[in-house]
């Protein structure tokens, strides 16, 4: 990549969530993403589309109310940080807040969307701000602001398909499935994150051309440190086969089959402790189900931690796991490999790309806890070569993906 193709250039990225300032619980990933490509191009300007949330409301008190209907997962916890949605400028980024207010029910999506877009737009006028080309991260709702965005200014579009967005949303009805095919025809590019996703966007029958990129980590964070002294930081114990999995507490991530699992392993081998970090509308069932299987001194719920907590637990761990039911990518598990961590995870589309052989891991069956503890008993059993797996991860660092990520947007200016 000749990079004088940008470094006159300005970007603006469109996402639906980017972090406040001093955060790093939500989407670091777009964050990271941010942080390499910005090197690329004159400035960037960001603009983060945030439900508007009453200050009062942003009172810590509220966040357990929060949690128990679910929205820790949208709203993860930069609400609660002091920073929500106060605009905020770095090097050669600026972050713009568009808050928009919208009903948090399923019919109101269309005029969330229209809502979305002209919250953009007057912060575009009101800040005078001029952009070469747009990026879009997910296609709804980023993807239909930047959609409308490029249609107005006349300008490149590249739009990111990351999960949910692209393999659930387009398909909820017709009328989702036709929102998809403009947003996507409107693009110059399409990125998809996993190739699961390919099969997803084909069905939506879109004319723009589509190139498969994953995401990556954040190698000044993910990287092998000594388990032992990162076991006595967070106080884990140092007799014990640990095993760790990170991720929201919903169903989708598959816990409760992995939690189904552990009986099944301590009739081998009692040393076994099961971290699961993370927060969610489904903690207290998880709860439940480990009282109910006795399971109390054998797997522990830390609740959620940040981003520049995690690197340390997956350090202190044996062997990471991810039991989702369905990922894009699962970029936790190339960070748990950054860290010198064998995975063994489902065939859940994203997984299938990363753990493409036995030096890095098991794939298992979905929702199979009988499967999920027989592998999980073959990678504590197994003498893993650590520089392999490190080898491996070395790929998926930012500095890599952010260049074939710019390679896309040069051509999206002459396409």
């Amino acid at each position: 990549m000749n990079s004088t193709d940008l470094t006159n250039k300005s970007l603006l990225l469109v996402t639906s969530w980017f972090p406040c300032k001093g955060s790093s619980t939500s989407s670091p990933f777009i964050f990271s993403q941010v942080n390499e490509i910005k090197k690329f191009f004159r400035n960037v300007e960001v603009i983060s589309l945030n439900p508007f949330v009453p200050q009062y409301f942003q009172n810590p008190k509220f966040k357990k109310i929060f949690d128990t209907v679910g929205l820790n997962e949208r709203w993860h916890n930069d609400i609660f940080s002091g920073h929500y949605c106060r605009d905020y400028e770095y090097d050669n980024v600026k972050v713009h807040f568009a808050s928009y207010v919208s009903l948090p029910v399923f019919s109101q999506w269309k005029k969330s969307g229209e809502a979305m877009l002209k919250t953009a737009q007057d912060i575009i006028q009101k800040k005078n701000i001029e952009f070469d080309l747009i990026h879009a991260q997910r296609v709804w709702p980023a993807g239909y602001v930047g959609a409308n965005l490029s249609n107005i200014f006349d300008c490149p579009l590249v739009i990111t398909a990351h999960g949910g967005d692209i393999y659930t949303w387009p398909f909820i009805d017709a009328s989702h499935q036709q929102q998809a095919k403009f947003i996507l025809d409107s693009a110059n590019h399409v990125i998809t994150v996993g190739s699961g996703n390919i099969k997803c966007i084909e069905a939506i029958n879109t004319k723009a051309p589509v190139s498969l990129i994953p995401n990556g980590f954040d190698d000044s964070l993910f990287f092998l440190r000594d388990k032992i002294e990162c076991r006595k930081k967070l106080g884990l114990p140092l007799n014990k086969q640990i095993l760790l999995t990170v991720g929201n507490l919903i169903e989708i991530k598959g816990h409760r089959y992995l939690i189904e699992a552990i009986p099944e392993l301590i009739k081998h081998r009692k040393d076994i402790l099961l971290v699961i970090i993370g927060d969610g509308p489904i903690r207290s069932d998880l709860q439940h189900q480990i009282r109910s299987l006795g399971l109390e001194e054998h797997v522990v719920l830390t609740g959620g931690k940040t981003h520049k907590e995690i690197p340390i637990w997956m350090n202190a761990a044996d062997i990471f796991i991810l039991p989702s039911l369905k990922e894009s990518f699962g970029v936790v598990q190339i960070e748990a490999m950054a860290c010198g961590k064998p995975v063994v995870a489902t065939k859940n589309g994203g997984s299938d790309d990363i753990v493409i052989s036995d030096d890095y891991g098991y794939l298992v069956e979905p929702s199979n806890p009988s499967d999920l503890a027989g592998k999980i008993l073959m990678a504590l059993d197994r003498e893993w070569n650590q520089q392999t797996i490190l080898q491996h991860a070395s790929q998926y660092t930012w500095k890599n993906i952010a260049e074939n990520i710019c390679d896309i947007l040069i051509m999206a200016q002459i396409s």
